[in-house]
């Protein structure tokens, strides 16, 4: 399967910032065993300062997997949702398809929008904005010049407007503890609430609360399918955008500690 995140994670901006960080990584790694301590109980004074440009590409690599993270959430919500299996913990904390459903289902909701928050933190990153992270809001980040000037501020503004559609149901969620609503999991949380409290209840068979939740996970699964491609074009278009962006400052960053 030629998964989105797999795609993410072999665009050529995510390949040129990894091939970067071999050499920090095997510089540091080098020092540290030759310090002869524990990598794990590492005091920071045995590695070597970074220089102006490993620590610009590292802070621009570690904002980008956050990318790869959330395409991977995604996939995962989807795997979780079409692969429910009662089993004894589940039961005993009473955790059944509904709770399972709106559990999934809510956390793709806030990855989705997540995304957008994580795109702008790139962007600040790799433009070198110097805005706080709390502070990479939309309007900071596509009002710069700079931005502005490479069009990169109508790619992130497309990408927010895929990802409006799911802000309010995030927004009730998060803020005011609605989970998912419709016929079928309305019927789908009673039937389960029923059963709990009465076991021995036959106007309900296993079959239907079964049938029930197929029906929800087939209905989610077609939301799923039209918002990723969505998201994926549009995060493909930001990264082939940034990825001249961090060409300049790695140039510029090299040639001034070398200068």
């Amino acid at each position: 399967m030629n998964k989105i995140s797999s795609q993410v994670e072999h665009h050529k901006f995510i390949e040129e910032l990894a091939r970067d960080q071999q050499p920090i990584i095997e510089r540091e790694y080098q020092e540290i065993k030759n310090s002869g301590q524990s990598l794990f109980q590492l005091t920071p004074k045995v590695l070597s300062p970074r220089s102006e440009f490993e620590q610009y590409s590292v802070s621009v690599f570690l904002s980008a997997t956050r990318i790869i993270s959330c395409f991977e959430t995604l996939e995962h919500a989807r795997v979780y949702l079409e692969n429910f299996r009662t089993n004894k913990r589940y039961e005993e904390a009473g955790i059944g398809r509904s709770h399972y459903i709106n559990y999934h289902y809510f956390n793709y909701a806030i990855t989705v929008v997540k995304i957008i928050d994580v795109a702008l933190i790139l962007t600040n990153k790799t433009f070198r904005l110097g805005n706080p992270e709390r502070l990479c809001r939309l309007e900071n980040i596509i009002e710069n010049s700079w931005v502005c000037s490479t069009s990169i501020d109508k790619l992130l503004k497309k990408l927010n407007s895929i990802v409006n559609g799911w802000r309010e149901p995030r927004h009730l969620f998060v803020h005011r503890g609605k989970t998912l609503n419709g016929e079928s999991m309305h019927m789908l949380e009673t039937f389960e609430l029923l059963i709990r409290e009465d076991p021995s209840i036959t106007f309900v068979s296993q079959s239907d609360v079964r049938h029930l939740y197929k029906s929800e996970i087939s209905r989610i699964t077609k939301e799923f399918e039209r918002t990723e491609p969505l998201l994926f074009n549009a995060i493909s278009e930001l990264l082939s955008q940034l990825l001249p962006i961090y060409r300049f400052w790695r140039k510029t960053l090299k040639e001034t500690s070398e200068g």
